[in-house]
């Protein structure tokens, strides 16, 4: 892997960042993508309580003897 040493501003800028973000050349053409080396947003879901909710009320679930059943083709 290439190392690259950043400026200060720059580099004081990833630090800040919390979460993947998208980095981009001055004409708006994207270079890459920066990930933090360790961040506890990078860990959490990326999904809203809200859509979980949602999920939770409207989606079907299933047992797992009916997962089974459908797996064995009955």
């Amino acid at each position: 892997m290439t190392k690259l040493t950043l400026p200060g501003d720059i580099g004081r800028q990833l630090t800040a960042v919390h979460q993947c973000v998208e980095l981009c050349d001055e004409g708006g053409q994207t270079i890459g993508f920066f990930t933090p080396a360790s961040s506890q947003a990078l860990l959490d879901p990326q999904i809203s309580e809200d859509e979980l909710d949602r999920r939770e009320r409207e989606e079907r679930t299933y047992t797992s003897d009916e997962v089974r059943a459908r797996l064995r083709g009955h």
